[in-house]
């Protein structure tokens, strides 16, 4: 019989979202685990237990492993017409063959990882969705005052390609309410995005590292978050959002609407015009406040069905 181990370090080197997965399904797992800290993982000392990585790493040595695959949007976006990318495709095909499987967070992803990779017949196989839920890490955190003194539309983000800001930015300085509204970023934007408001004399303020106690709190306050991204795993500050009873308007890709279709509006991507629309009538726009969702102790509940199957 094998023994479960969870390989640490995939799960907290990596972005906000995965941290926040990885902390809510250990805490919620109810079964006998062993966590490993080191970044490298002995075949050897470990040929007898099955180890969970939280995220895709490239240096898996042994055989008996599951592996969480949240998005790819590195090879979508960094890798896309590499030199390297071959070679990426065949080192994932051959760990996929050693897998016990690779858990996908939606179908989304799961579609994208075949439609990349190339993938068919008993490689798909060992595919499967287990899907994400509602974050409550944040639930104990305190709303602070909100210390902005006027009306605000907020986006969390960074400066990387997939998360399109400059749409964004340009529908923003296209619409009425850059009078009425201020723009809240948290997060990092290039230069030439930020000379963009300037030159379009809109008012914004950026929060490169707020704490979580901030996040929520200016979450809170928000009249409207917005994410126009490209491509997504998960969307975390968008669940958040949700979960605060917020209106939300979302760029129309496959995971948003998989995940958050029943609370949040969408705006389709190829048409700059649409967002503008949502964002002149920001009066009309609806919110579902229903807190019937899905949870991540029903998350941890299917990966430990899927762990005790294995084992």
């Amino acid at each position: 019989m094998l023994n479960l181990k969870i390989h640490q370090f995939s799960g907290i080197h990596s972005s906000k979202g995965v941290n926040v997965f990885f902390n809510e399904i250990i805490s919620n797992l109810d079964c006998n685990f062993e966590l490993l800290r080191s970044r490298f993982t002995e075949p050897f000392h470990n040929r007898n237990s099955l180890i969970w990585y939280p995220r895709f790493v490239l240096d898996i040595p042994q055989n008996n492993f599951v592996i969480t695959l949240h998005d790819i949007i590195t090879y979508e976006f960094n890798y896309h017409n590499h030199i390297y990318l071959m070679f990426y495709k065949l080192y994932f095909k051959a760990m996929l063959k050693r897998a016990f499987v690779v858990v996908c967070s939606s179908n989304s992803t799961k579609n994208k990882v075949i439609e990349f990779f190339e993938l068919s017949g008993d490689d798909q196989n060992k595919l499967i969705v287990i899907p994400l839920g509602f974050p409550t890490v944040y639930e104990d955190l305190p709303i602070q005052k909100n210390t902005i003194n006027r009306k605000y539309i907020l986006t969390i983000t960074n400066s990387l390609k997939h998360k399109n800001n400059h749409f964004f930015f340009n529908a923003y300085s296209k619409s009425t309410i850059k009078e009425f509204y201020k723009l809240v970023i948290i997060g990092d934007i290039s230069k030439d995005d930020e000379i963009f408001l300037i030159d379009n004399k809109v008012n914004y303020s950026v929060f490169r590292n707020p704490s979580d106690t901030e996040i929520k709190t200016y979450i809170n306050y928000c009249d409207l978050f917005v994410s126009a991204s490209l491509s997504e795993g998960y969307n975390l500050p968008a669940a958040q959002a949700i979960h605060l009873g917020k209106k939300l308007v979302l760029s129309s890709i496959d995971v948003h609407k998989e995940l958050y279709l029943k609370y949040a509006n969408f705006f389709d991507l190829s048409s700059i015009d649409d967002l503008i629309n949502y964002l002149d009538n920001i009066d009309v726009i609806s919110v579902n406040n229903s807190k019937h969702y899905r949870s991540f102790k029903d998350v941890s509940y299917d990966y430990k069905t899927l762990f005790k199957r294995i084992l």
